[in-house]
């Protein structure tokens, strides 16, 4: 089954659908899961039902087309960097009075907000509250701890489901990040895992994994989760600081350095940051 079909028979989905049914739609959704990826699907099968012109995500439309090709002049989406920053809240406060072209609503969709500075959070926050009736905020978070109270409390929060279907070997490669971090407490058991880690097939995509296993760490702080036990040994910023040395390492990757010599680094450096971050508590 395709992504967006999963998307729109889901319970999630089921509930957008009851609230313009009922004429009851958010000015404004926070939206939390802890796949980046199904947020960003479940966002796109959600601004195409505000656009379609039948409100029934027909896909053959001339809204639903231009979400298929993400551009719709009354769909901005940000952040326009690689995260939200202040400049984005000023660009937001100066669209949203701008009446929507082709559409019923203007649909302003924040992605990743848990990832944007407190003063972009603060700056957007009246704009949130006092946008115009046909205006609608899709926010996106994995950790909504790293979000300002004052935010969601002025959206309707919407936890959804992770649509994403994962292979065998994707999921095999998941379990062994996640047994790797929960035996990883000592520069002996890195050696343990270094060679297994750092075998050249399919290394590019346990770094990739290796990413998503610590969003799904991230969300794992904010809800009950299986992985919860272990989201407890790692700080929120600690999880920030390792995101840039797997991305690091994916550049080293590319420039040809050795499998080897990358692991051990990025190990040995998620153990130490580990370490200094649970310190300074």
């Amino acid at each position: 089954m395709e992504v967006q079909e999963k998307i729109l028979k889901s319970k999630s989905f089921n509930k957008i659908n009851a609230f313009m049914k009922n004429e009851k739609l958010s000015h404004a959704y926070f939206i939390i899961c802890e796949s980046d990826f199904s947020l960003k699907q479940f966002v796109k099968a959600f601004s195409m039902k505000l656009v379609c012109s039948s409100h029934t995500n027909c896909g053959v439309c001339s809204g639903c087309r231009k979400i298929e090709n993400d551009f719709h002049p009354d769909v901005l989406v940000y952040p326009k960097g690689k995260n939200f920053m202040v400049a984005d809240s000023e660009s937001i406060i100066e669209n949203v009075q701008i009446k929507p072209l082709e559409s019923t609503y203007k649909v302003i969709i924040i992605n990743r907000i848990d990832n944007s500075t407190v003063q972009a959070q603060n700056k957007i926050l009246k704009t949130i509250e006092e946008a115009p009736n046909n205006v609608i905020f899709l926010i996106t978070a994995i950790n909504s701890n790293a979000v300002l109270p004052t935010i969601k409390s002025r959206t309707q929060v919407l936890e959804i489901e992770n649509f994403e279907d994962v292979s065998e070997e994707h999921k095999q490669i998941e379990d062994f990040c996640f047994e790797m971090l929960e035996n990883m407490n000592s520069t002996k058991k890195i050696t343990e895992y270094v060679g297994r880690f750092s075998e050249k097939t399919n290394f590019k995509n346990r770094l990739i994994i290796l990413g998503e296993t610590f969003e799904k760490l991230l969300y794992a702080k904010t809800t009950e989760s299986q992985h919860s036990k272990l989201a407890e040994q790692f700080e929120v910023g600690a999880i920030g600081e390792i995101f840039s040395l797997i991305t690091t390492a994916l550049k080293q990757f590319e420039a040809n350095v050795n499998t080897n010599i990358i692991t051990d680094i990025l190990l040995f450096k998620i153990l130490e940051v580990k370490y200094l971050w649970s310190k300074n508590k």
